[in-house]
C-alpha cells in the first residue's frame, strides 16, 4: 500500500501545472486617436484555454471604440479618446484559476478639425488681451485666491476629451433629466424643444472615467457641419444628461442670456482646452478654460450664466484674467521647458476665462499620452517655500517650540511638520496650520496649541506665504490680473468683437533719422484698414493702410497729435488719439538763405 500511495503522489506531481500569469508588458504599444489599433495580451501557465476580461474594479475602461476578444486577448478597434488608459485585466484558465495585471494603453491625440475653426477670427475667444487695461476690480477679485497655484488639470490621464464625427454618424437619442437637469436651458435631447437625437457616438469618451462622479462632460464636434455638441453630467448605458448645449463653430451667437451650458458660465468648453498638437506647433491662439472655487452671483460678457454667491470679493463668471507680463513672471517663463513656455505665453497673451466652479486656478486641456505630467507640473508654483529647523527640546503641550536657532523665522509664517510629526497642521491649509505669532531668541510662539507631542529632533517647516508664488518654478493667481475687455463688445448677445487700439504711446522721433512704429490693436475681423481721421502725422511720415505701420523720415522738429482709426472688414472701427513727439536735432540741412558756420581749426 505504501508503494501504491507513493506512486499516486508521483503521478499527481507529474501532472501539476503552474497557475496562469499575464506576461504582457506593463505598458502596451501606443495608438493614435481615430486610427486603427490592434494588440494582443499574452499569458503563460495554467490549464487549457484562456478567457480574458476586464475586472470590475478597473481604474479605467478600454479606450472608447476598442473591444477585448475574450478568447484571444486581442484588443482591436479605432480609439475615439486619448490619454493613458489604465486597465485591470484578468485571465482565467479552464480550471478557473486566475491572474490579474494592471496595464496601461497609451493613446495619442489626433484632434484635426478639417475645415472647421473654433469660431470666426473676430470671436472673443481668439483675441489677444495683453494690451487691454486691467479691470477696476482686479485687486479685489484676486485678493481671495491670490495664493492659489496655477494648476494644469490635464496630462496623460486627466483632462476633458472630445470626439470628432463626420456626416455619416448615426444620431443617438439623448435624454435630459427633467428633475435634476436643465431641460428648459438645453438645446437638444428628450424633454427639450430641440431634436431628441444628435450625432454623439454611443461610445463617446466621458470626462474622467465611466464611473466618475464629477462633471462627466461629453463633447462632440460634427466636422461636416462645424457644430459642437456638449453634455453635462452624461450617463450610460443610455445617454442621459443634466444639460446640453449646441454651438455653431462658424458663428458668434452666444447662448440666450441667463442660460447655462455644459459649464456654469454658459460658455463652450472645447475652444478653451489646451491640446498637445497646438502646443507642439509653438503657439496657442485662444483663451484657456479656468475654474475657480467660488464665484460671485453675477457674470460678465461673454459669460451668460451665474452660479455663485452674494458678495463682490469673488470674481464673476465669464471674467477673464491674464498672466502678468512682469520681469519676475517673464524670467520664470524663460526657465521652463518649451512646452510650458508656450502655455505661459498663451496665458500672457490670451488669458483664461472663468468658466465653471471648481478648484481655483485649474486650467483644462485634452488628455494625451504624449504629455509629460512631471513637466506640466512645473507650471505650478511650489506651494511651500520653507525654512526647515530641528527642535532642540521636547514639547508636549502649549504653543511654543524651541530650536537651536530661529534666526530665519519671522512672524506670519505658517508652521507644518514633516510626516513624522502629526501634531502641527496640514500642508497648504492655512486654517489648519498654526501661524508664528512671535519669535524670541530660539523660541517660536504659535497661534494655536500643539495637537500632539513634538519630540526633540523633530523637523519643522516654516512656510513663507509671501514667497510661495514668486519662488516658482511656475505661477500663482497672484501673478495674474483681471482684464477689462468690455471695449471689444459689439453686441451683448454675440461673441464678435470690434477693433480696439491698444497703443497708448508712440516712440518719439528725431529729425533726419528713419522712423517706424506699428499701431497695435486687437479684435475685429480681418482684413483691416488703418487711417488718420483727424490731425496729421509729422511731415515726412506716412501710415500704411494695410500694415498699420507708420514710417518715413521727419524733416522738422514739431510734435504732432492725431487720431488713428482701425476699421475691420465688417466696417467696425476702433480709434485712439496719439502723439508723436519730435525732439533733438540730427543731420539737418541748412535752411535756404542761411549758411553753415565755419568750423574752428581745433574742431
Amino acid at each position: 500500500m505504501r508503494c501504491v500511495f507513493l506512486g499516486v503522489l508521483i503521478a499527481l506531481a507529474a501532472g501539476a501545472t503552474s497557475p496562469p500569469s499575464i506576461t504582457s508588458p506593463a505598458t502596451l504599444p501606443g495608438g493614435t486617436q481615430y486610427e486603427s489599433y490592434s494588440t494582443t495580451l499574452t499569458a503563460t501557465g495554467g490549464t487549457g484555454s484562456y478567457t480574458w476580461s476586464v475586472t470590475t474594479d478597473t481604474p479605467m475602461t478600454l479606450p472608447e471604440g476598442t473591444t477585448l476578444n475574450s478568447s484571444t486577448g486581442a484588443i482591436t478597434g479605432t480609439p475615439s479618446g486619448s490619454g493613458y488608459y489604465i486597465v485591470n485585466f484578468q485571465v482565467t484558465d479552464s480550471a478557473s484559476a486566475t491572474a490579474q495585471a494592471q496595464i496601461t494603453i497609451p493613446i495619442s491625440g489626433n484632434q484635426h478639425l478639417g475645415s472647421c475653426t473654433f469660431f470666426p477670427a473676430d470671436n472673443v475667444w481668439r483675441q489677444r488681451i495683453d494690451g487691454l487695461p486691467v479691470h477696476a476690480q482686479s485687486a479685489v477679485w484676486n485678493s481671495i485666491y491670490h495664493n492659489a497655484t496655477l494648476h494644469p488639470d490635464f496630462g496623460t490621464q486627466y483632462g476633458i476629451p472630445f470626439t470628432l464625427v463626420g456626416a455619416g454618424q448615426t444620431p443617438t437619442t439623448i435624454t435630459i433629466d427633467p428633475v435634476n437637469g436643465y431641460p428648459d436651458e438645453s438645446d437638444f435631447g428628450v424633454n427639450t424643444s430641440g431634436p431628441a437625437a444628435v450625432p454623439i457616438p454611443p461610445d463617446a469618451p466621458i470626462e474622467a472615467t465611466d464611473t466618475s462622479t464629477g462633471d462627466r462632460h461629453v463633447l462632440t464636434i460634427d466636422t461636416s457641419a462645424c457644430m459642437l455638441y456638449e453634455l453635462y453630467y452624461a450617463l450610460l448605458p443610455a445617454w442621459t444628461a443634466d444639460s446640453s448645449a449646441l454651438f455653431n463653430l462658424n458663428g458668434n451667437t452666444l447662448r440666450p442670456d441667463g442660460y447655462t451650458s455644459a459649464d456654469a458660465a454658459g460658455l463652450p468648453i472645447v475652444p478653451g482646452l489646451v491640446g498637445y498638437d497646438e502646443v507642439a506647433s509653438g503657439e496657442i491662439t485662444h483663451a484657456v478654460r479656468m475654474t475657480m472655487q467660488n464665484t460671485q452671483n453675477s457674470y460678465l460678457w461673454p459669460g451668460r450664466h451665474r452660479a455663485g454667491t452674494s458678495g463682490t470679493q469673488k470674481p464673476p463668471m465669464g471674467a477673464r484674467l491674464r498672466l502678468r507680463n512682469s520681469a519676475s513672471v517673464s524670467a520664470r517663463i524663460a526657465q521652463l521647458s518649451p512646452t510650458d513656455q508656450v502655455i505661459g505665453r498663451a496665458l500672457q497673451q490670451y488669458g483664461a476665462f472663468i468658466a465653471d466652479n471648481g478648484s481655483s486656478g485649474f486650467i483644462t486641456g485634452i488628455p494625451d499620452a504624449r504629455w509629460s505630467d512631471d513637466d506640466l507640473g512645473n507650471l505650478k508654483a511650489h506651494a511651500t517655500v520653507t525654512v526647515t529647523l530641528t527642535t532642540s527640546a521636547d514639547a508636549s503641550n502649549g504653543s511654543k517650540l524651541t530650536f537651536a536657532s530661529a534666526a530665519s523665522v519671522r512672524a506670519g509664517m505658517w508652521v507644518q511638520c514633516h510626516s513624522a510629526c502629526s501634531g502641527i497642521g496640514v500642508a497648504g491649509l492655512t486654517i489648519a496650520n498654526p501661524v508664528v505669532t512671535a519669535v524670541s531668541g530660539s523660541t517660536v510662539t504659535l497661534s494655536q496649541p500643539l495637537l500632539a507631542d513634538v519630540p526633540k529632533g523633530t523637523l519643522v517647516d516654516f512656510v513663507d506665504p509671501d514667497l510661495a508664488c514668486s519662488a516658482g518654478p511656475g505661477f500663482c493667481l497672484d501673478d495674474f490680473d483681471y482684464v477689462d475687455e468690455s471695449a471689444l463688445q459689439v453686441d451683448p448677445n454675440s461673441g464678435a468683437t470690434k477693433p480696439v487700439v491698444t497703443q497708448s504711446t508712440l516712440p518719439s522721433a528725431v529729425p533726419g533719422k528713419s522712423y517706424q512704429a506699428t499701431i497695435a490693436f486687437t479684435g475685429g475681423l480681418p482684413p483691416f484698414t488703418c487711417s488718420v481721421t483727424s490731425g496729421a502725422l509729422p511731415s515726412g511720415l506716412t501710415l500704411n493702410a494695410t500694415t498699420c505701420v507708420i514710417s518715413g523720415m521727419i524733416s522738422r522738429a514739431q510734435n504732432s497729435s492725431f487720431t488713428v482709426a482701425v476699421t475691420d472688414s465688417d466696417a467696425r472701427q476702433g480709434q485712439a488719439s496719439l502723439t508723436i513727439s519730435v525732439s533733438g536735432h540730427c543731420c539737418l540741412s541748412p535752411i535756404p538763405g542761411e549758411h553753415a558756420a565755419t568750423p574752428r581749426a581745433n574742431e
